[in-house]
């Protein structure tokens, strides 16, 4: 057997962290333990200033899986339907 060299689904960087990042993680050593944005309302206005979108058009969240749990809870209600994109379209209820 092969043995994995990275998989991908472990979420992870194999690459060496960049010396800003290093640099940005020991300056904030003495607050890291502190949540001061917890909603990420900052990055979320600065993205939205990035892009030159409304802060109301972003959404910012712990990876692909977590934002796909904020959109279906937002619109993906008892007895609503919802259609993937396959060769046939196929609508199933929630």
């Amino acid at each position: 057997m092969t043995p994995v060299v990275h998989q991908l689904s472990f979420n992870e960087n194999h690459w060496p962290v960049l010396p800003g990042v290093r640099e940005a993680l020991t300056g904030s050593l003495d607050t890291i333990g502190h949540t001061l944005d917890a909603l990420s309302d900052g990055l979320t206005a600065e993205i939205a200033r990035r892009l030159g979108v409304p802060a109301a058009r972003v959404v910012a969240g712990a990876g692909s899986g977590a934002l796909l749990q904020q959109f279906l809870a937002a619109h993906c209600t008892p007895g609503r339907r919802s259609c993937t994109p396959r060769r046939r379209s196929r609508c199933t209820r929630c």
